[in-house]
């Protein structure tokens, strides 16, 4: 039997129905807030990281796009196939842009409620 990576996942991150509870009643709070912190983010990547792919041909409004339309997976809590999917979309545009990695990484900490 092959494993369920996504319910294995979702486990180790403790999503559980508290969880889901919680992100369902944050959906206001992301929808409203994640434009800003998702505009600061990328002005630290500019600023860092000018050259980066994600500022070429529209790329970077296609990356907030994307990221809201995550998000709201997120809030919904929708992880199955269309979570999936979008994650996958989204891995896709940055690695055609050329973005590096650390801004992957770099973006969670942008996030968080001391910036």
């Amino acid at each position: 039997m092959t494993p369920d990576w996504n319910a294995i996942r979702l486990d180790l991150l403790q999503v559980d129905e508290p969880m889901r509870a919680a992100l369902r009643e944050m959906r206001p709070f992301f929808a409203k807030c994640l434009p800003g912190i998702l505009a600061r983010y990328y002005d630290k990547v500019q600023h860092y990281d000018p050259s980066s792919g994600i500022f070429k041909n529209g790329t970077m409004q296609e990356a907030i796009r994307m990221q809201l339309q995550h998000w709201e997976l997120i809030a919904a809590c929708n992880f199955g196939p269309d979570y999936l999917n979008s994650a996958t979309r989204f891995c896709e545009l940055n690695q055609r842009a050329g973005v590096a990695p650390q801004w992957y990484v770099g973006g969670r900490r942008c996030s968080s409620p001391t910036n």
